[in-house]
Order: structure tokens, then sequence, then C-alpha cells
């Protein structure tokens, strides 16, 4: 039996919600956990509820933050936002954090790729001093699963380069460490392959072929990864199912939007209770931190855990800052609902709206929304 045999192409309309309006709601509105976290004080309380726990991380950061000179050279995290007395003034330096972070380390505006970004000039100065301190934030070292009975095994879309690595590394997974997974789901969507980032034109024409495609503009990640799927040692071995996202409103399927129609498919498998979501790095934990909000927005009730082999170029200093800065404004609405720095203050909430509204491969629409009075009832 062909590996396409076990292919099921799922197309639906596309579901794409405004994330962050629905974030905001429970983020600065109502929630309230049952074991809150006693409420921070300072911005430097909230660094381990983005995963930085130990000083030596919280030194690395600093470290990368003095060197792309968001920080001063004479500056520190605990002089730039010190204790504060009120919750508010916590929240205003948790988003100028996100914000700093974003410009001085993502450095991504707009619909710009990842590959499109050109790495800044301090970059180049000791990027193996980087390096280390990318690999004390946990942005350098394979991430293993913890689960070794997963029901599903979920392949995240990426670069066809991308997407055959994560496909050998789930194979090794399953042929070499033996997990188990009732479901192999292949998360992908209607982004159109990139020449010279997904393959070269011969390399591309080759598998737009496989799939009678006349056009390298028709050739989508889809395509893409149906082919890495095809020549993978997982051909065969699970049960498999494709997601292909719609673009919708925006240029192209997101981690976001794919796992909402992820979400989809969950609905009709209610016997799923666990997933694990391959990677690589240095993107694990931003992956992780978007999963987590769109599970949650979505009211689905998983355990999951997202998992890859390490850095596969250790000397690509762009990438690991960059998602570095995508993590930690992936993380903040779940850092400042754990923190319970919820505010009614306008000018805070028109802050945390734009923050967002800048980036809408990830969260989308929020002045729309908004204006709408859909925010903060």
């Amino acid at each position: 039996m062909s590996g396409s045999q076990y292919l099921k192409p799922i197309n639906r309309k596309n579901l794409f919600l405004s994330l962050v309006v629905l974030s905001l709601v429970v983020v600065l509105g109502c929630y309230c956990p049952k074991n809150a976290a006693i409420q921070p004080s300072s911005l430097l309380d909230t660094l381990p509820y983005y995963g930085f726990k130990h000083e030596t991380q919280q030194q690395a950061l600093e470290l990368l933050l003095k060197k792309s000179q968001a920080l001063g050279s004479e500056e520190s995290l605990s002089r730039k936002f010190p204790t504060r007395k009120y919750p508010d003034e916590v929240l205003q330096d948790v988003l100028q954090f996100a914000a700093m972070t974003q410009a001085h380390l993502t450095i991504r505006s707009g619909q710009q790729e990842r590959w499109q970004v050109k790495p800044a000039a301090w970059m180049k100065d000791n990027p193996a001093e980087i390096i280390q301190a990318c690999q004390q934030l946990g942005l350098i070292d394979e991430i293993k699963p913890e689960m070794t009975n997963p029901d599903v095994l979920c392949i995240l879309g990426s670069t066809f380069k991308n997407m055959q690595s994560r496909l050998d590394y789930a194979a090794t997974l399953v042929n070499q460490r033996g997990l188990k997974a009732h479901y192999l789901i292949l998360l992908t969507g209607q982004r159109p392959a990139a020449l010279g980032i997904d393959g070269d034109q011969a390399e591309l024409l080759a598998i737009a072929k496989n799939y009678h495609i006349a056009e390298l503009a028709d050739l989508m990640e889809t395509h893409l990864m149906k082919q890495a799927y095809k020549n993978s040692a997982l051909a065969n071995k699970l049960p498999t199912e494709i997601i292909d996202t719609k673009a919708g409103t925006l240029s192209r399927p997101t981690t976001a939007t794919t796992v909402i129609d992820l979400c989809q498919w969950l609905s009709r498998h209610l016997d799923v209770k666990k997933i694990i979501f391959v990677s690589e790095q240095p993107h694990i934990k931003y992956q992780e931190a978007v999963i987590y909000e769109v599970l949650k927005l979505q009211n689905v009730n998983i355990e999951f855990q997202v998992v890859g082999a390490k850095i596969s170029d250790s000397t690509d200093v762009k990438s690991a800052v960059g998602a570095l800065g995508s993590q930690i404004w992936a993380a903040t609405p779940r850092v400042i609902r754990e923190t319970r720095l919820m505010t009614r203050d306008p000018a805070l909430i028109k802050e945390y709206q734009q923050l967002y509204d800048k980036q809408p491969f990830i969260y989308s629409n929020v002045h729309a929304e908004s204006k709408r009075g859909e925010s903060f009832k």
C-alpha cells in the first residue's frame, strides 16, 4: 500500500478566529485560577512564567538584551524594571518587555518570513557567546518526549527541508525509541512553495510533476509535506491524515490557524487526550506558547508537548535569537493570565492590542473586533 493511500485531505472553510480579542477577555478581564500565584511586584517575578527559572538563564537573557542594545551597557533588568507598587505598573513593564524583545531580538515586521530577515550587526560579534546564552535559555538542545504513548504524533508544517527533518526525527522516535501513537497527523496548509527556500527550481518542478501541477505558483506546502512523508521512514507506519489549512484572510496559514483546524479534527476524535507535536530547535518553545493559547481559546482540553531535534546549524545566531523574541511575545498572554496582572485601564488595554496587532501571523483583527465592542465586556 502506498503512503498516499493513507492520506485523507481535510478541506473545509477556514475557521480562523480573533485570538487576541478572546485572550484579552480572559487575560485582562475575568480569569481567576483556583490556585493563583502570588501577584508579581516586578518584571523579574514574571520571568519564571516565561520558562526562565534559573539565575543563569536570567543572566543569559540579560546578556542578549545588552548585546542587542535593548538594555544599555550599564543597565540591568532589575534597574530598568524595578519593584513596583501597583499591578498595572508591572503589567506596563511586561508589555514593554515583550515589545522591546520583538524590536531587538525578533526584528521581524509585517508579513516577513523568518528567512527574509537579515541578521543585525551585533549578532556577528562573538556569535559563540550568543549561542551559549541561547543554549542556557533552552533554544539549542533536543527536547525529548516525556510521553511514551501519545494518541497523536503531529508533524508541524515548515519549509520542505525542515519537514523532512521533522519526519526523520519522528521516525526515530517511533522506529528506534519505541514511541507508540494511534494517529500520525501532518499539519500543513496553503503556503506557496518558496524558490530557494523549499528547494531549487529543478527540485520543486520534480515535486510539482508528481502532483500534476503545471505552475510552481500552484505548488503548496501541503504538496511538499506529502512528498516528504512519502520519502520518510514513517510512510505506512501509522494511520495518517493530512490537515490542509487555507490561507483565509492572511497571506498564508500559520501555526495558529493550522492548530485551529486541528481542533476541528479533535472535535470528531474525542478519544484523543495526548498529542506530541514535532518541530525542531530553536522554535519549540515559541510554538508551544502558540499551541497553548489556541487550545485554551478553542476550549480543547488535552495534554501536549512540543519536541524536536537540536538546532541543525549551531552558528545560526539569527534564528536562535529571533526565536527567543518570538517565544517571549507568544508567551506573554499566558504569563499575564497566570500572574493575575488584570486591568481595566484603557491605555494598557490599547497597548496590549497594538502589541499583537503588529504581527497578524498569530493574532489578528484586534482593532476591528474591539471597535465592535466585543472586548472587555
